[in-house]
């Protein structure tokens, strides 16, 4: 009845109002372009979050850490390694070069022997824990875009990121890398606050709540407190 209906309506309208058919061919323009430009970008990361996270319930996990200094690193490798030997883990290391907008990336290339020297310690730091670990340098304007494009390209379904000290209201404002990474990220993401000592954790809380990632989390919780000879206690 209702498609009988509309059918009734667009003949009338196309009779007597030629302009409105005009207007309706219009509107289905902008839907088309709407659908190509913003929610098929969406059904794409849909797809891309269903395939890590069915990798993630059958524990076939590969951790990507990202270590942009020497200071952070004991803490995110704590992290990863908590969940990668678990789970029988790979991890991939990350440090990414950062180059202002407007310049070559080559300017960045007197940095990579610093970046070969952090990656390297990380390296080191994973297999003194039982744990393989390999190496990645990326050379980008943007720290974000960098991350996302290694978590794709190297098929982690799990990243490790730390979060930067606020400094002032201006960078409260603007979107940080860490929020842009949990925006566009094709993987599940822990963000680390702080500093990670392996011999001061003595206990790890879980939130309970409805949905997968309150289930992910509870069943990340052992092997995290495993690996620091900790307790566990749900919320």
């Amino acid at each position: 009845i209702g498609i009988g209906a509309m059918l009734f309506v667009a003949v009338l309208m196309f009779a007597d109002y030629p302009l409105a058919w005009l207007a309706a061919g219009a509107w289905i323009a902008v839907g088309v372009g709407f659908y190509y430009a913003y929610s098929r970008r969406r059904e794409t990361a849909y797809q891309e979050r269903t395939t890590w996270m069915e990798r993630i319930e059958r524990d076939e996990y590969r951790v990507l850490v990202s270590i942009l200094s020497e200071q952070t690193l004991p803490s995110l490798m704590e992290t990863g390694i908590a969940v990668a030997r678990a789970r029988h883990g790979e991890v991939v290391l990350l440090h990414v070069i950062e180059v202002p907008e407007g310049a070559p990336l080559e300017t960045a290339r007197p940095a990579t022997d610093e970046a070969i020297d952090l990656l390297e310690k990380a390296v080191e730091y994973a297999h003194k824990r039982g744990v393989a670990a390999r190496p990645v340098i990326k050379i980008a304007h943007r720290i974000s875009q960098a991350i996302v494009q290694t978590a794709r390209e190297e098929a982690c379904n799990f990243l490790v990121i730390g979060q930067p000290k606020v400094q002032s209201f201006f960078e409260r404002i603007v979107s940080s890398v860490v929020e842009r990474v949990l925006q566009r990220a094709p993987c599940q993401v822990a963000v680390v606050y702080g500093h990670i000592d392996h011999e001061t954790i003595r206990r790890v809380v879980v939130p309970v709540t409805k949905g997968r990632n309150s289930q992910l989390a509870a069943r990340l919780a052992p092997s995290i407190a495993g690996w620091f000879g900790a307790d566990v206690r749900a919320i």
